[in-house]
């Protein structure tokens, strides 16, 4: 049941790209069917509760409700990092998530001042296609090494 790659819903809060979650992926994808049971059990939960809509569209059993940067923006009423002043301040929690992601994956910043100039199809579209497989076209998710589907290399 893959979803719309390219979906609003897929902007995420911080600046990343939904549509590369494991957490999505495991909720949206038959490949990642294996990955869900695996996490499931990491966190002592039913394989149902390892779901996410994508960051715009949570709903009560999303996974990212327990996340640290949509509890932070629920308490100052925003909906993304880049309306936050403390953002371009340091803020700690979002600076610990861009470290992780920065290198590989390119700027959350510049992936937040794209959406919020009006640019999120055309980020959508790229992120899309970056996150794939170069060998089969299937979805690939953040830090995979080897694609779920043909086991190409990725890294």
């Amino acid at each position: 049941m893959e979803m719309d790659r390219t979906s609003h819903n897929l902007v995420g809060r911080c600046g990343l790209y939904c549509g590369a979650c494991m957490i999505y992926n495991c909720s949206h994808d038959l490949a990642y069917g294996e990955k869900r049971s695996q996490l499931a059990a990491r966190y002592n939960i039913p394989p149902e509760k390892v779901t996410c809509q994508g960051c715009m569209a949570l709903t009560g059993e999303c996974w990212g409700n327990d996340c640290k940067i949509v509890a932070c923006l629920r308490g100052k009423d925003l909906g993304m990092c880049i309306q936050c002043e403390e953002l371009l301040k340091s803020c700690p929690t979002w600076q610990s998530i861009c470290k992780d992601y920065e290198e590989q994956y390119g700027g959350l910043l510049s992936a937040m001042e794209r959406v919020k100039a009006g640019g999120t199809d055309d980020w959508l579209a790229e992120m899309d296609a970056r996150m794939r497989c170069p060998n089969c076209h299937g979805t690939i998710c953040y830090f995979e090494e080897v694609c779920i589907r043909c086991e190409n290399q990725l890294t």
